[in-house]
């Protein structure tokens, strides 16, 4: 048990992954695009709200 817990402890911590995947949307698109992308987005999901509701009021 305490050989395990060692080799655990004695492993490098991964802190390159979670600092990379933020910067990829920074990398890719400047911040119009990005904007474009969030709104276009959030348009995508009002619709689909609203299709729910009214086939909800339908029923």
């Amino acid at each position: 048990m305490w050989r395990r817990r060692r080799a655990f402890t004695s492993k490098p911590p991964q802190t390159n992954c979670p600092l990379i995947i933020p910067l990829f949307p920074i990398l890719f698109f400047s911040p119009e695009q990005e904007m474009l992308i969030l709104s276009q987005t959030h348009l995508e999901i009002t619709l689909e709200i609203s299709h729910l509701v009214l086939l909800k009021a339908s029923i």
